[in-house]
């Protein structure tokens, strides 16, 4: 809290060209191109890291992370503007605006049987890698899928001015255990089974003067109803040029009360949307950069409305790069991260607009548009970087790790391409205190667009200085173990076919949960009203009494004589108390806070 407090008022206090950003990782700056670059990707080859991406110049990059200086060139037939995707192996894959698919190894050896003349034209654009059934990609208004050895599948036709006008996504929307493939044309929006059949109801029309572009469609459970929907941005090409966020879903279409406007004129939607929890309340909120410098998050009611819930300024210039949700600082709380256009800027904000560090606020004086951030770790340190309209390659290490069970793979694409995206983890069906040992037992999320291979859990360790402690994976899910302390933070994550974790799913352990008879040790407390809005009342003997929200942070803490006033600033949710006695002995109740 000390570390917060301090680099906000230098934030708040300080010019932001003053700052301390610090070196770029050796080597970098790389001075690749006289031309704006696409977005890069990352693989790691026998230890050794490499990044790959294309250019406006007709030339595809290779970079090694240890000796940046000996990049590879390779000549293209056209330019590259979309992001390249890799497969684990060390083969990065990539689309021309021309039409043509690439598959090219660390080395820049170009596969036997590449590129893939498949048409003319494809600069909105990337391909992704769909596990078993290849790569998927879309040129002119054609439907593709193409093996790793070249063998073309023409699965699809469909009808859109302007062709695809974002990347593809894939995953089971109508939860037939296999993955839809969706794309976006200028006005309507497909969606295709693997075998190329369309989906009822697409395509699904905009009416009025909204129209897609750029912002990826993303498949998520947005009303935590079990049921997969297409979350995509949009904007209007009339009156107020304000942005918007449309929910379809398989058999419904369009969903009631969406799109949801952005009542401010130049507010068009270019970025990807993130479904992340970044009040703590639970419930994913909808991430978005816009295009009049702002950074906004819905609220999805549950019921009948939706609600912008907040936004913070943040760039004079349009923002356009694509969006990744990760704990950047450390911490488990999802943070936005994504690249300012006016300044040069790989910005790092919390939810409230801020900076909890300088880990990741870099200045590089380069332009960016539409490439977006890449984050990776490489031999147990954190990287962090981008590629630049100006034609540079930038990359700094990063002062802290990403927790695995954060929110690190909530962005397009995984790796893999595609803008795939579950943010639900597994659900926690039980939890039990043994007195010397924990039980915990979960099941998969109510929805998911990908077959769930495995699960883990983490634990957060009593030392705040050290990291999360991966402590199980595996198929089953239910696991026994031990913790240092009585009260400890778990993660539970779920690991999807496609190499992706969500984030994790927090439970704080309390003593004394899940026992049928209250053991001697633990001992009983009242509270007054609960559910409760801002304050309540608990009753116990004399102690200390601490707070806890869901995520095992301590958000309030008193000393009481036998009965204590509760004040909770921090929104609605579930919290937990936590009585100590000066006796040592404990005893927990969970806490509802309503609107």
């Amino acid at each position: 809290m000390r570390r917060f407090i301090l680099l906000t008022f230098l934030i708040l206090t300080v010019p932001l060209f003053s700052l301390d950003i610090g070196e770029q990782f050796t080597g970098f700056p790389v001075e690749l191109s006289d031309t704006a670059l696409a977005s890069p990707s990352y693989v790691e080859v026998g230890g050794e890291g490499y990044l790959g991406m294309g250019g406006l110049d007709s030339n595809f990059y290779i970079v090694p992370v240890g000796d940046p200086e000996s990049y590879i060139t390779v000549s293209l037939s056209g330019p590259v503007a979309g992001k390249t995707v890799a497969f684990p192996h060390g083969t990065f894959i990539f689309q021309t605006t021309t039409g043509d698919l690439y598959s090219i190894n660390t080395a820049g050896a170009i596969t036997p049987g590449f590129p893939l003349d498949l048409g003319e034209s494809s600069p909105y654009t990337s391909p992704a890698l769909m596990s078993c059934h290849g790569i998927a990609c879309v040129v002119d208004n054609s439907v593709y899928l193409v093996s790793e050895a070249g063998a073309i599948t023409h699965l699809a036709d469909f009808e859109s001015e302007y062709g695809a006008v974002a990347d593809i996504a894939f995953g089971d929307i109508d939860a037939d255990e296999s993955a839809d493939i969706i794309v976006a044309g200028w006005d309507k929006i497909y969606a295709f089974t693997i075998a190329g059949s369309l989906i009822d109801p697409f395509p699904v029309e905009l009416s009025g003067s909204w129209a897609f572009s750029y912002s990826p469609p993303v498949i998520t459970d947005v009303l935590s109803d079990g049921t997969m929907e297409i979350v995509i941005g949009g904007h209007q090409t009339a009156e107020d040029y304000w942005g918007g966020i449309f929910v379809f879903r398989a058999g419904t279409g369009l969903l009631t009360n969406y799109p949801i406007a952005v009542p401010d004129t130049g507010s068009w939607i270019y970025s990807n949307i993130v479904p992340a929890d970044v009040d703590g309340d639970t419930l994913a909120e909808l991430c978005v950069l816009c295009a009049d410098g702002y950074v906004r998050y819905a609220n999805p009611d549950r019921g009948s409305t939706t609600i912008w819930e907040d936004e913070f300024y943040v760039s004079e210039g349009s923002l356009q790069s694509g969006l990744i949700m990760a704990s950047m600082n450390g911490d488990m709380d999802p943070d936005f991260v994504f690249l300012s256009q006016d300044t040069g800027r790989i910005v790092r904000r919390q939810p409230d607009g801020f900076n909890a560090d300088d880990s990741l606020d870099y200045l590089t004086g380069d332009t960016y548009r539409r490439q977006s951030p890449i984050i990776f770790e490489l031999s147990d340190s954190w990287f962090a970087g981008a590629a630049s309209s100006s034609g540079n390659l930038n990359l700094w290490q990063m002062e802290e790790p990403v927790p695995d069970a954060s929110y690190k793979w909530l962005y397009p694409g995984c790796g893999q391409g595609g803008t795939y995206v579950n943010p639900e983890p597994p659900v926690i069906t039980s939890v039990r205190d043994n007195g010397e040992s924990w039980t915990v037992q979960w099941s998969r999320p109510l929805a998911y667009g990908l077959p769930v291979v495995s699960s883990r859990i983490y634990i957060d360790p009593v030392d705040p200085d050290e990291q999360l402690d991966m402590i199980y994976e595996g198929l089953t899910m239910h696991h026994t173990f031990e913790t240092e302390a009585d009260s400890q933070t778990i993660y539970i994550t779920a690991i999807y076919s496609n190499g992706s974790e969500s984030r994790g799913r927090a439970k704080l352990l309390l003593p004394g949960e899940g026992i049928e008879e209250i053991r001697p040790d633990v001992l009983s407390i009242a509270i007054y009203p609960n559910p409760f809005n801002g304050s309540t009342n608990i009753t116990s003997e004399s102690g200390i009494i601490e707070i806890f929200d869901n995520r095992g942070r301590l958000v309030a803490k008193t000393e009481t004589q036998g009965s204590a006033a509760i004040h909770i600033d921090r929104g609605a949710g579930v919290y937990h108390a936590v009585f100590t006695s000066h006796k040592g002995e404990k005893s927990t109740a969970k806490l509802l806070y309503l609107p």
